[in-house]
Order: C-alpha cells, then sequence, then structure tokens
C-alpha cells in the first residue's frame, strides 16, 4: 500500500503520513477515472500562445494578490465562539482525526501571504498545483495536460499566425512598452 507522506489529510489537520486508503482529497471529489486535467491544459496552451506572440516568457507586468491571516476559502479563521475576525459568523471546526487543532488555532493562511506571477510558466505551475493539492489530480494529469496544452498554444498561435499573414495583417511578435497596448487592441 502506497504511503503519502505529510499529505493533506482533512481540513484544520496538520499534514501527515498516511496509507492510500486513508488519504483524502481538499474538496469533495467523486470516484471515477482519471483524466489529463483541463485546466492544466488550457491555461498552457493560453501561456504558450502569450509567449509566441509577445516574444517574452515574462507577463507584462507582474501579478500579485495577498491573502491575508486566516481568510482561506477553505481553512478560515473561526473562534470556539463562531465568529471570524470580523465578527461575522462562522462554523467553528475541528480535525477529525485530533481535536487539538482546529478553525481558531490550525487555519490558513496562519500570515499575510502574497502571490506573485512574473511568467507565464509560473501561473501554469500553480493552475497546476492548485489541481493536485485539491485532490482533483494527479501530476501525471498535470503533466501530460501542460505538454498537451503547450502544443495546441502553439498550433493555436502559428494558425493565426498564418490566418493574419493571408489577410495582409501580421501579429506582433515583440512587444515593448510602446506598442503592448497596440497589441492588446490586435
Amino acid at each position: 500500500m502506497k504511503l503519502f507522506e505529510n499529505s493533506f489529510v482533512a481540513p484544520y489537520c496538520p499534514p501527515a503520513s498516511v496509507q492510500g486508503w486513508e488519504w483524502r482529497p481538499y474538496l469533495p471529489t467523486s470516484i471515477g477515472a482519471e483524466y489529463i486535467s483541463a485546466h492544466s491544459t488550457v491555461s498552457a496552451a493560453a501561456a504558450r500562445a502569450l509567449e509566441l506572440a509577445t516574444g517574452e516568457k515574462d507577463i507584462p507586468r507582474t501579478l500579485d494578490f495577498t491573502r491575508n491571516n486566516g481568510t482561506s476559502l477553505m481553512e478560515p479563521f473561526c473562534s470556539k465562539e463562531g465568529k471570524d475576525r470580523q465578527g461575522l459568523d462562522c462554523e467553528f471546526q475541528e480535525c477529525p482525526f485530533d481535536s487539538s487543532y482546529n478553525s481558531e488555532n490550525y487555519y490558513s493562511p496562519r500570515e499575510d501571504y502574497t502571490f506573485i506571477f512574473s511568467t507565464y510558466e509560473h501561473i501554469v505551475e500553480l493552475t497546476g498545483l492548485s489541481r493536485l493539492f485539491a485532490g482533483l489530480h494527479t501530476e501525471a494529469s498535470d503533466t501530460y495536460g501542460q505538454n498537451i496544452g503547450t502544443k495546441v498554444g502553439t498550433a493555436a498561435y502559428e494558425t493565426a499566425t498564418a490566418l493574419f499573414n493571408k489577410g495582409g495583417t501580421t501579429i506582433p511578435t515583440a512587444p515593448n512598452s510602446s506598442n503592448y497596448n497596440a497589441l492588446t487592441r490586435a
């Protein structure tokens, strides 16, 4: 039997080593066949097409957002009295394997966390990880999805370029600060 080390076991529980049959996904999922991750495929296709269109691996400007302490959508802070940090009603929850861990002392994120995206590839990687961590896909379905998506993005860009060129219009390939707006309107 496969042992998952440092695995998610249930909301509000610390990571633990569990046997395969004990493992639970982060999100409730139905039991069924595994398929290639559509999220990974589509994000990789878009990333590849954008890389080819811009001639850059970096996105035009860094994207970032901050998730504040205790505001996770899956494991938010909630006191034993049933109140969140803003004083709104919430449901206090405990780890089903160890009630000493709960939504008052083991929430996420533990500190404010800022996500920073500076390359198309980084966005694709995090998209795949989100599916893996949620328990929706395996690493293989993410990897296959990214590989197929990269090929689809290349084909889409080449097809679009051929169609634009046939009509006498070319797609700019390396925008800089002066022509980026023109590219986004094209």
